[in-house]
């Protein structure tokens, strides 16, 4: 009888065991399948948004000093074509700007890897800097703006 006892308490705590053991592996099982969600999450987030940076111009300005005097590049280094161009010194279109002789054409449209320069002219009391803004559209979306102070 004793063997028989025994034997019925070896059973129920096998039998506890095993029911620990299922609720420990379900519990991990949703745990890991929760981080494999998350990870797809984030995999589709980076995806998105190289997708976008692949859409997007990217339009900075930079002031070049030479022998031929100074100018200011305006260079594209997104991967798409920037559209509807405008470009502000002061807050006044770049055309119209003293520092910018007549003549020049205005840029509206850069594509990618390109560049395109505006001559300056310095004159004694021009001050040292300008406030760059340009504003331009893309296939990402429209309204794009670079902003900066630019050294004379």
């Amino acid at each position: 009888m004793n063997y028989e006892l025994a034997t019925i308490i070896v059973s129920v705590f096998a039998l506890i065991l095993s029911i620990v053991a299922i609720a420990l592996s379900r519990s991990s099982s949703k745990k890991a399948n929760e981080l494999q969600e998350a990870m797809v999450r984030i995999e589709r987030a980076r995806d998105k948004k190289q997708e976008t940076a692949s859409l997007s111009a990217m339009l900075k300005a930079s002031i070049i000093r030479g022998r031929q005097g100074t100018t200011m590049m305006i260079a594209n280094e997104g991967q798409s074509s920037a559209e509807s161009i405008r470009i502000f010194i002061d807050d006044t279109n770049i055309l119209d700007h003293p520092i910018i002789p007549t003549g020049q054409d205005d840029i509206t449209q850069l594509a990618p890897g390109a560049e395109s320069k505006y001559v300056l002219t310095r004159s004694m009391g021009d001050p040292g800097t300008v406030s760059i803004k340009i504003r331009w559209d893309d296939s990402a979306g429209e309204g794009k703006i670079w902003e900066s102070q630019l050294s004379l």
